[in-house]
């Protein structure tokens, strides 16, 4: 379903579901998803950016090691 609309918006670049208690965040890479669970309080915004952040720069990192 993610990719339902890709052609229209673009990809998506993650999910967030609020429950009651939690916040769900699915974040899809390739065929696999990551999935985070938090509690609801504070701010999850900068959290989202600084695990995109971490992705690609673990994706930068196993590209550079592909070329030695």
């Amino acid at each position: 379903m993610n990719q339902d609309y890709d052609e229209d918006f673009g990809q998506v670049k993650y999910s967030v579901t609020e429950r009651e208690n939690h916040r769900i965040i699915t974040v899809p890479q390739d065929s696999d998803t990551l999935i985070f669970v938090m509690d609801n309080y504070g701010e999850f915004l900068s959290r989202v950016k600084s695990i995109l952040n971490a992705i690609r720069h673990a994706k930068s990192l196993k590209q550079d090691f592909r070329k030695v």
